[in-house]
């Protein structure tokens, strides 16, 4: 991570994380981000979409960009917001309830070495032991062998990904008008104009 204030590196990254009524989740969020074992200097950017509790004061520190939306936008209209903000070349998503494993970030940006590449998808896994949880963990495991057989994917969702900023910034970023699936609507819309995801 670069220190506050210091913009003798270019920033590659830049993680944004949409927030509301987040304060039980997001401490473990930030900590995951901070301990994360990458050369490649990076930011963390917290949009607090309104919240009644306590989101807004477990971001506040020298080394998160918070940015309080005083009403809520939703979260497509969170995300534009970090990515407005974002100094980094890579915009990289996740959410304030996960916790990045420390190579997260570095395997994010791997395939970006690929100039063609335009956005990638991580994968999720529960630490919850309820059945449902675990069908759902099954679920989504199916879905990431499916895909990883696909030269390039039309599918993405937040929780863990990654786009170039400047691919984000001229196709409009996120539909806002979207309460949910906008995550994947954006994914969708971009592949549909001829950009490359992994």
């Amino acid at each position: 991570m670069v220190p506050e204030n210091d913009s003798s590196r270019p920033l590659k990254a830049s993680v944004v994380i949409p927030a509301f009524n987040a304060a039980n989740t997001i401490q473990e969020c930030l900590d995951a981000l901070r301990a994360q074992e990458c050369d490649a200097p990076y930011e963390i950017i917290v949009v607090d979409d309104g919240s009644g509790d306590e989101t807004a004061e477990k971001a506040t520190a020298p080394d998160i960009v918070l940015i309080r939306h005083e009403h809520k936008r939703g979260a497509a209209g969170a995300r534009n917001s970090g990515i407005r903000a974002a100094r980094g070349e890579i915009v990289c998503f996740t959410d304030a309830d996960c916790v990045p494993k420390t190579d997260w970030i570095c395997q994010l940006l791997r395939p970006f070495g690929n100039p063609d590449i335009t956005g990638c998808k991580g994968t999720y896994e529960t630490r919850q032991r309820q059945l449902v949880a675990r069908f759902v963990q099954i679920e989504y495991e199916d879905k990431y062998d499916l895909l990883a057989k696909q030269e390039h994917i039309n599918f993405i969702d937040t929780y863990s990904a990654a786009y170039r900023r400047p691919i984000l910034l001229a196709n409009e970023g996120f539909d806002e008008q979207f309460v949910f699936l906008e995550d994947q609507e954006l994914s969708f819309r971009l592949a549909s104009r001829g950009y490359q995801m992994v």
